[in-house]
């Protein structure tokens, strides 16, 4: 991998992290 693939994409990386930690969360409220 480039260094030059990292620093674009480290915005959208940190979202689909955040997603990926938000999303369950959602998913047990949805549940109850």
């Amino acid at each position: 991998m480039n260094n030059n693939f990292q620093k674009p994409n480290r915005e959208h990386f940190l979202q689909e992290l955040a997603a990926e930690l938000v999303w369950p969360q959602i998913m047990k409220r949805i549940e109850h």
